[in-house]
């Protein structure tokens, strides 16, 4: 009668023992990702890059471990690799806009991919609408490729979220120039007055040490 109970317990202590190793295995990767986006800030690529595939082999599903490698290969100008990285985190979470904002980036400036490079910042805009560096870089990525009123309204857009940034007033105010809106591009040189010595810096997607 007692064997069923000696069963159950053996049962009970193979399920704990599995609940501990897994726990103790999070716990790990948490560690080879935390050291390894310290290195990466610091700018210790390779120590970074050795953490991160630690993390990988003991969880192969760590999408911020993929994304954290694509932007050490993206800052090395690695286009293959870091397209590689990019991708699998886009894959495993598909809800993150900063992974399509970096993928953007690498598409449009190191891959010559300038059409999917915009798709992927749109895609980033549609998920974190509120980031005035995604509309930022769309409006780069639009006044590149001529498209001028697109490029105009995106810069509108980053005032709209980011009235300091004075920057994005210089390059509104050059489209209006260019279109030959002088009359705008002198309205809106004249507003950087009110916003003098209050710019923001630039987008930033180089890679160094992000989540």
């Amino acid at each position: 009668r007692q064997k069923p109970l000696v069963g159950l317990s053996l049962v009970l202590m193979f399920v704990l023992a599995i609940i501990s190793y897994q726990g103790s295995r999070r716990i790990r990767v948490d560690k080879f990702l935390r050291v390894g986006i310290k290195n990466q800030k610091s700018g210790h690529f390779n120590l970074a890059k050795k953490n991160f595939i630690k993390a990988l082999k003991l969880n192969p599903n760590s999408a911020t471990a993929y994304f954290n490698l694509g932007t050490i290969y993206l800052s090395e100008k690695n286009s293959k690799m870091a397209k590689k990285e990019l991708d699998k985190a886009v894959s495993l979470n598909g809800g993150k806009a900063q992974y399509y904002a970096y993928q953007a980036y690498l598409y449009f400036n190191q891959m010559d991919k300038r059409e999917e490079a915009v798709k992927k910042m749109e895609k980033a805009i549609r998920l974190d609408p509120k980031n005035y560096q995604y509309e930022l870089a769309i409006a780069y990525f639009y006044k590149k490729l001529g498209r001028w009123e697109k490029s105009k309204a995106a810069f509108r857009r980053v005032l709209k979220l980011e009235p300091n940034f004075n920057n994005a007033r210089d390059e509104l105010a050059a489209i209006y120039n260019k279109l030959g809106e002088t009359k705008k591009a002198a309205l809106i040189i004249k507003e950087k007055e009110r916003y003098a010595d209050k710019g923001k810096d630039g987008i930033d997607l180089s890679g160094n040490g992000v989540k």
